[in-house]
């Protein structure tokens, strides 16, 4: 890439080492520590990208621990170099493609370790490398050079065009797919059905947010296997109109439940599948519960056979130091029979949801260890690490 002997004509004091290892060893011998270090990321002439891909973030994951790892370079940054790694124009194309993973990754380690990381990219021309080390003087965590020019991300407005627009004439419209199988075939339809007379039990809802699962990607890419279904199955509103058949919510209630076709404005659903908002609660905290405990509801009722009394058990998917199993025992406790690598930390069932079944419909609660559940469902476990090929844990009543 000719970084080194670009950077050695900007400042003559540049010093090369093979690796951080070496850095370390240097600094360990009295040297002072550089600030910033410069790594170079990217992948070999050549090579598959898949691959290539996969060696490039494999690699630059090494570093990146290894940086972190190392108490000498806590007052330094890293810099990590790509070329082409990044379009910075649109209908440009990324010439190492490779190395594009690279970026998302350390924008991680950004997050996580302010101050730590700077993602460069350069076109590899001369005047480009000229300008490095004064490119990473400005301070910002993420640059690209382009010639002699330093450029950074920022927001701005979008371009009108490919923004989907609302049908003329109508004010209720709702976000379908036309059946081309891609993203970019998605499109905003007229939803006559949502302003029309409501049915006895039917509640329209104005839509502040809506609820996005991998049922709505399939449906957009013409994979699920009905071909009727529409994208937007749960959500969050106020109620603007209810049916003459509907007595438990009224025409302002913050509610949140499932329905249909619900990436509109308008979404009409049966009462009987709306609850109110907790108070306290946002729409966009409300928007995605609905699927959430109703799936948990299917599967402990509907194939687990559990019980308005029934006590169950759940263990989670295999890791790599064990089973672990949790039971209520009574008198506040839980009872965990762990594997011997238990990891510091670690959190039984009595850390994660409580979701208790009764005979009143929507009871749903969010207690932990507080006294016998009914059914238990965990959904978070704390010490997991990642990443976890299969999440899905194992209940028994």
């Amino acid at each position: 890439m000719g970084l080194a002997r670009a950077l050695k004509t900007a400042d003559g004091s540049v010093e090369e080492h093979t690796d951080l290892a070496a850095l370390a060893a240097h600094v360990g011998s009295g040297a002072p520590m550089p600030d910033p270090v410069f790594v170079t990321v990217s992948s070999g002439p050549g090579e598959d990208v898949v691959p290539a891909a996969r060696a490039v973030a494999h690699r630059t994951l090494d570093v990146v621990r290894a940086w972190l790892a190392e108490d000498a370079f806590a007052g330094a940054r890293l810099v990590l170099v790509t070329r082409g790694a990044l379009a910075t124009e649109d209908g440009a194309d990324p010439r190492d493609l490779a190395a594009a993973p690279a970026w998302g990754l350390v924008r991680s380690a950004q997050a996580e370790h302010p101050d730590r990381f700077v993602l460069l990219d350069v076109d590899g021309a001369e005047a480009s490398l000229a300008v490095v080390h004064q490119a990473v003087s400005i301070g910002e965590p993420q640059l690209a050079v382009r010639g002699a020019e330093v450029l950074v991300p920022r927001l701005a407005p979008g371009a009108a065009k490919g923004v989907l627009t609302p049908p003329d004439g109508g004010e209720a419209w709702r976000l379908e797919s036309s059946g081309a199988g891609t993203l970019e075939g998605l499109r905003l339809a007229a939803a006559p059905d949502v302003t029309g007379e409501l049915g006895e039990h039917e509640v329209r809802v104005a839509v502040r947010a809506a609820g996005m699962n991998f049922r709505d990607v399939l449906i957009s890419l013409n994979m699920y296997p009905d071909p009727g279904a529409m994208m937007g199955s749960e959500g969050a509103g106020v109620v603007v109109a209810t049916g003459s058949g509907v007595t438990s919510l009224a025409v302002g209630d913050r509610v949140m439940g499932s329905w249909t076709g619900g990436f509109g404005p308008l979404a009409v659903a049966d009462h009987r599948s709306l609850v109110r908002i907790p108070d306290g609660w946002s729409y966009t905290q409300a928007a995605p519960i609905p699927v959430v405990f109703g799936t948990a509801l299917y599967g402990l009722r509907e194939l687990g056979a559990c019980g308005a009394v029934s006590r169950c058990w759940c263990i989670p998917p295999p890791v790599v130091w064990g089973w672990p199993r949790c039971s209520w025992r009574g008198r506040g406790a839980w009872r965990c029979s762990r594997p011997r690598a238990r990891p510091s930390g670690m959190s039984c069932a009595a850390s994660g949801w409580t979701m208790r079944i009764s005979r009143r419909r929507g009871r749903w609660s969010s207690r932990s260890g507080s006294g016998p559940p009914r059914v238990v469902v965990v959904w978070t476990w704390s010490w997991t690490p990642w990443p976890v090929s299969s999440w899905t844990p194992r209940c028994g009543c």
